[in-house]
């Protein structure tokens, strides 16, 4: 087999100031910016095949600008759609990037003005850029991988409470809560591409949602730290992070110390970011100089779409409504009933998921994305899978390391497992999909990275 090449790319893809901001049940306009927004490439090629990864720090992109973006990309490179993988790692403080209606979209059931478009096509060419980069930086490489386990920086969102329900954020040692509704992933995956004369590259994979920051200036979160800290310990390599199938984590742990979050959150939650970041770097050193030897192969990528059906509310009161309380939400008057904090948040996704689905469809077609190179996959999912999907993928596909990326050539929403339909949530009551998705993907993914062995 010819000679197997790594490189890297990165570009600055920070918006202008006065972009609205995604992430939240309410509109944001950024007002400065607390660290730069990046796109991350990795480039990799077998000698005939060439295929680019990324890492952008961005909540997620819609299925249009992904299209536009890969469209401008395979142009510009020569390269094959499927060979080309564009994974968001979920920051709160950052732009919509929205091209285009569908089911996308948290806010609202109508996008448009809250989207820079200017902005989304430079993004798009910012992004080709960086793909340029990565592979006119292509030099002879190869590979070493490891694990880690980083405690106490992910946590699982959902906690149960005595009445039998799934709350989130019910408040610290709230007197009602049982305990965690599930495990997380605290699993930590490196792997280094080794170049002679050139810097290596550093993968790092771990999962937790990038919500620490907030408010209104422009932040990366926890991976800018973690890049940044990688990156100053070892002067000799490039950082790039790749978010895991993150959606029922956080990042706060309410039968935890109060005393640690609340003071991050109520004084200075850059903190708590940067506090994350560095934790995770930690983990990277701990096992740096140990890691072993992988076998780098043939580059293979190719995708697998399948049928979900909706989780969708056909009774007309229910629907009405819905549109009643959407509308006292949208004029800044929320009913009463809603509640307050996350139990507010949660029924105005439940409320946002109604009226998406109210007209349909039944069901829709999700694509589930690999990319592989001898005995190192990539599997990416189009949404925030919940963590028993990357736990699952990983435990099943044959590859000595399987790195799963959440929001990947996509944002579907949430997929929750069977048993948060169950039990309730934030997350099933925000999701389009009905129960049986998480499994159904993890399977679809399996499988898929099987065919590509």
């Amino acid at each position: 087999m010819a000679t197997f090449k790594a490189g890297f790319g990165r570009v600055t893809i920070t918006p202008p100031l006065g972009v609205k901001m995604a992430g939240y049940y309410h509109e944001r306009i950024s007002e400065g910016i607390l660290n730069e927004l990046q796109a991350n490439c990795l480039a990799v090629n077998d000698g005939e095949n060439t295929a680019v990864l990324f890492s952008c720090d961005l909540l997620y992109c819609s299925q249009g600008q992904i299209d536009y973006t890969r469209e401008l990309i395979s142009k510009t490179l020569g390269m094959p759609i499927e060979q080309i993988f564009i994974a968001c790692t979920h920051t709160h403080t950052g732009p919509y990037c929205l091209r285009g209606n569908g089911l996308e979209g948290p806010l609202s059931l109508d996008n448009s003005d809250r989207v820079d478009m200017p902005y989304l096509d430079m993004l798009a060419r910012y992004m080709a850029s960086a793909a340029q980069l990565a592979v006119n930086d292509l030099s002879e490489a190869t590979a070493d991988i490891g694990r880690n386990v980083v405690r106490d920086v992910t946590f699982i969102r959902g906690y149960r409470m005595k009445d039998g329900t799934v709350r989130n954020g019910p408040g610290f040692h709230h007197p009602d809560i049982v305990g965690y509704a599930g495990e997380p992933d605290e699993t930590l995956q490196v792997l280094r591409f080794n170049r002679e004369g050139k810097k290596s590259i550093t993968v790092v994979n771990f999962q937790v949602h990038a919500d620490m920051v907030g408010f209104n200036k422009i932040s990366a979160d926890y991976p800018h730290f973690l890049r940044e800290t990688v990156e100053t310990v070892y002067p000799d390599t490039h950082c790039i992070f790749f978010n895991g199938p993150e959606g029922n984590l956080g990042c706060t742990n309410f039968l935890g110390d109060p005393n640690l979050y609340d003071k991050f959150r109520a004084t200075d939650r850059l903190r708590l970011s940067r506090h994350v970041g560095r934790s995770l770097a930690g983990g990277v050193m701990q096992i740096y100089e140990k890691l072993t030897p992988v076998t780098l192969g043939t580059i293979k990528g190719t995708s697998k779409t399948v049928e979900i059906p909706t989780n969708r509310v056909t009774d007309p009161d229910l629907i009405a409504k819905a549109d009643r309380l959407w509308s006292m939400h949208l004029d800044g008057h929320d009913d009463a009933s809603l509640g307050e904090g996350m139990a507010k948040i949660t029924e105005l996704a439940r409320i946002s998921r109604i009226l998406k689905l109210k007209d349909g469809p039944d069901a829709v077609s999700i694509t589930v994305h690999g990319i592989v190179f001898g005995e190192v996959a990539f599997a990416g999912f189009p949404g925030e899978p919940f963590t028993s999907v990357g736990k699952g993928t990983k435990a099943r596909a044959p590859y000595t390391m399987t790195i799963p990326c959440a929001l990947t050539n996509g944002a579907d929403g949430y997929f929750p497992d069977a048993d948060s339909y169950r039990d309730g949530g934030y997350e099933p009551a925000a999701s389009v999909f009905a129960p049986g998705v998480a499994e159904k993907l993890t399977d679809t993914a399996v499988e898929l990275l099987n065919e590509l062995k």
